[in-house]
């Protein structure tokens, strides 16, 4: 719903509908369906979760429909494709009320003032040939197929410069808006296949977005050697135990792992130096 001053009055818009506030009967009159079949699910809408329809099953059976669907004139529908199965399920005529200018390019916006979309919503969402920023959430979707590591992490990896904010809240705004850019794919590639190698002996500090962060910014210091890194890391993992949720105290931890018996007498790594973040600074 918009709000504008109209002659000093406020007008509201409504369904796509300009109304005045004073102005009786505004809004369209809710409509009943029998035929389930005269509607069309959005192949770029979110997926339909069972359990999700399985409890407004439930609820319509005890209450009745709440809350009407939302539909385009086409019938398509832009918000409560579970209603509507669950609707289908029981047998029951759905209420539904159309919406004068919703598109299908609109369902993310409408939708997200009910049940809160997962980032696979999204992606499915925005990486359908409806939107003109697709190509962009294609290369995420595959991203994330490739490397299946978390989207923080993932987030992470995708930035071109890292700073010392964990959650860069403007890429987060720019996911869920549908303006999301990868700036470097194959710097993001890169750097996923080392966090992998992390992985492969450690999945339990590699998928979090801390240690990412932590290896990111030590990977910028001087004499850091990535093969170092991998074969300090699995033998002095230990040291993030207590690392708590500040990054800083897991870039501090990183940096006693790696330089941990670096230079003793014997030591396979003598002929590397160490690192220091204190001396290049946080």
């Amino acid at each position: 719903m918009k709000q504008k001053k109209n002659n000093g009055a406020i007008a509201h818009t409504i369904m796509g509908k300009n109304y005045a506030l004073n102005q009786r009967g505004m809004l369209a009159r809710p409509q009943v369906e029998a035929n389930h079949s005269k509607f069309t699910l959005l192949e770029n809408n979110r997926v339909i979760y069972d359990k999700h329809v399985a409890s407004l099953v439930a609820s319509i059976v005890k209450n009745g429909q709440m809350q009407p669907i939302v539909v385009s004139k086409d019938l398509e529908v832009i918000d409560g494709q579970h209603r509507l199965e669950a609707c289908k399920e029981l047998d029951l005529p759905v209420c539904y009320i159309i919406h004068e200018k919703a598109t299908s390019k609109e369902i993310a916006v409408i939708n997200n003032t009910q049940k809160g979309w997962t980032q696979e919503d999204y992606i499915r969402h925005f990486s359908h040939k409806n939107h003109r920023n697709c190509a962009e959430y294609k290369k995420l979707k595959k991203f994330k197929e490739d490397h299946n590591l978390p989207y923080s992490v993932i987030f992470l990896l995708m930035r071109v410069k890292v700073t010392n904010s964990r959650e860069d809240q403007s890429i987060k705004s720019q996911f869920v808006e549908g303006t999301f850019k990868v700036e470097d794919l194959e710097l993001a590639e890169e750097r996923a296949k080392q966090i992998l190698k992390f992985q492969s002996f450690n999945s339990n500090i590699a998928n979090k977005c801390s240690f990412v962060f932590a290896f990111l910014k030590c990977k910028e210091l001087d004499n850091f050697s990535l093969h170092v890194a991998y074969k300090q890391i699995e033998k002095n993992a230990r040291f993030f135990d207590m690392c708590g949720s500040t990054v800083q105290a897991w870039v501090e931890a990183f940096e006693k792992a790696y330089n941990h018996r670096l230079v003793t007498n014997g030591s396979r790594f003598k002929k590397y130096k160490k690192i220091s973040i204190r001396k290049e600074g946080f």
